[in-house]
């Protein structure tokens, strides 16, 4: 079994360099914490206190709009998750973020990890980091959402996410997807 300095490692490696030194840095302000499977680790109109570090499990993050849930974003072993919105304004955030699946995360109160990328210069370029492919996702998201096809959507997500693409339920990935569960079913007996 892996230590926690091992996997905040691990985690934070996979965004860009850091040393034993940032690790042992951040690891005492970490929370390991259980999360049961259609938990709400975020909620909607509330605002939020901590950031998070998938260490196994899958989330996804949605908002409630004409009666209906939107999927906007999954999450994998190894994703950094937070209401970025709440972040950035210190006001209540709008998105749900919940468990798709039993799941383990580090928890860092959002004060702390502030404090923490504003003295550590690996910390900040980390948090630089998860800005930019932030900013990557949503574009190549919006992107395809409107411009290709609702059978392109499907094959680039199972490309993209093959792990994760079995596990979640046809109703939520339908509405990531902008269609409906009957559509996902047919394209799915395509595929």
């Amino acid at each position: 079994m892996e230590s926690t300095q091992d996997r905040i490692k691990f985690i934070l490696q996979q965004f860009c360099p850091v040393s034993d030194t940032t690790v042992h840095l951040i690891v005492p302000y970490l929370e390991k914490i259980q999360v049961k499977d259609k938990e709400l680790i975020i909620k909607a109109n509330i605002k939020c206190k901590y950031v998070y570090f998938i260490n196994s499990g899958l989330v996804r993050s949605y908002y409630t709009g004409d009666g209906k849930e939107h999927t906007t974003w999954f999450g994998v072993e190894g994703d950094f998750v937070t209401s970025f919105y709440s972040m950035f304004t210190d006001q209540n955030g709008y998105e749900n973020i919940q468990m798709l699946e039993n799941s383990e995360l580090f928890r860092l109160k959002m004060e702390d990890f502030k404090k923490l990328v504003k003295e550590n210069v690996e910390l900040n370029q980390f948090y630089i980091k998860v800005l930019e492919l932030g900013y990557i996702y949503w574009e190549k998201r919006f992107m395809l959402l409107q411009i290709h096809s609702a059978k392109d959507r499907y094959h680039h997500f199972m490309e993209t996410n093959k792990k994760a693409g079995v596990k979640i339920p046809l109703g939520i990935l339908a509405s990531y997807l902008g269609i409906t569960q009957e559509t996902l079913s047919r394209i799915r007996s395509e595929y």
